[in-house]
């Protein structure tokens, strides 16, 4: 019998960083953040390269997603909403993967053992000009019947770093996929393009839409 996480694996096995970006419905407002960054010449080398990890598990036979609050004795952001994670470091990690595992184990004290990675989403640039890579992680326990189920009861356990981490906070996918929720924004991306190739692909994406 097949389970819960690879289950999730399985849904996710078609995904397509740029199928992702640009299956948008015809009627989609089109701003900044639909644009496939990776296909606007962006100088990646000269970018700060950042992971995180966006955590699933299970409460109350439902999904919900782990987000921490950064401490407010950091001279950076403090005080935001953010998913844990962190900047790459070559003496430390061999790819984002590693960097995503292990500033998430200093942050909050999540250990790799109790993570099963889904699958990598597409990167993408930051407004403040980070190049950042999203993965998704299932929690789960080390051992039992049924380890992806319940564990929220290993969030409750958490306990943060308070150099970094303020506060740990959780919400239910039926809170975020409220319709009634949802805002648009327009982000500034603060990066250098390679012009003019960078404006050209630009204009053909809006005129495509």
């Amino acid at each position: 019998m097949i389970d819960l996480c690879d289950l999730l694996k399985l849904k996710f096995s078609n995904y397509n960083c740029k199928l992702n970006h640009l299956n948008l419905g015809n009627d989609a407002h089109m701003t900044l953040d639909n644009f496939p960054h990776c296909d606007l010449d962006i100088d990646l080398n000269r970018l700060k390269k950042c992971a995180i990890l966006i955590i699933l598990f299970r409460k109350n036979k439902e999904f919900n997603i782990l987000f921490t609050i950064r401490s407010s004795q950091l001279r950076t952001y403090p005080g935001e909403i953010c998913f844990p994670g962190g900047k790459f470091d070559s003496s430390l990690d061999r790819n984002l993967e590693d960097t995503a595992f292990r500033e998430t184990h200093e942050e909050i004290g999540l250990n790799r053992k109790n993570l099963d990675l889904i699958c990598q989403l597409c990167p993408f640039v930051s407004p403040v000009g980070h190049y950042l890579v999203p993965f998704i992680c299932l929690l789960k326990r080390e051992s039992g019947v049924n380890p992806y189920e319940e564990t929220f009861q290993i969030v409750n356990s958490l306990k943060p770093n308070p150099k970094e981490v303020q506060s740990i906070f959780c919400l239910p996918f039926s809170y975020i996929f409220d319709s009634e929720l949802f805002s648009e924004r327009i982000s500034v991306l603060k990066v250098q393009f390679k012009w003019p190739n960078a404006l050209k692909k630009m204009k053909t994406l809006i005129s495509d839409k």
